[in-house]
């Protein structure tokens, strides 16, 4: 950010801002989002969003499987990995929570 640009701040968040940070906190505290966050997704692939809606699914304290999340999403293990890999929603679709097969971590925690 240049140095030169003025900053703005306001005294108090927007509705929306306060609706984002209550979720991000939810989420950190490993509760289930009961709000509805809305994602920008239009310039995602209509398979990138199939993969990131099935894999917002999965519960707080539950794991998947990439082979899984491939059953329900279409495509292969490998695809899915790929999307997860770019996950653009982090925490909020929750990739850390889809895992190897047998339910064991891989790719870059291995």
């Amino acid at each position: 950010m240049p140095f030169n640009v003025q900053l703005q701040f306001l005294s108090e968040p927007t509705d929306f801002a306060a609706d984002v940070l209550v979720s991000v906190k939810d989420i950190y505290d490993g509760k289930n989002i009961l709000q509805f966050l809305p994602l920008a997704t239009a310039h995602l692939s209509k398979y990138m969003q199939r993969v990131l809606e099935v894999t917002a699914l999965i519960p707080v304290g539950c794991v998947t499987s990439y082979g899984a999340v491939a059953k329900v999403a279409g495509g292969s293990a490998r695809a899915v990995g790929n999307v997860m890999a770019t996950n653009p929603f982090v925490p909020v679709v929750p990739c850390h929570r889809v895992v190897g097969a047998g339910l064991k971590l891989g790719g870059y925690s291995s």
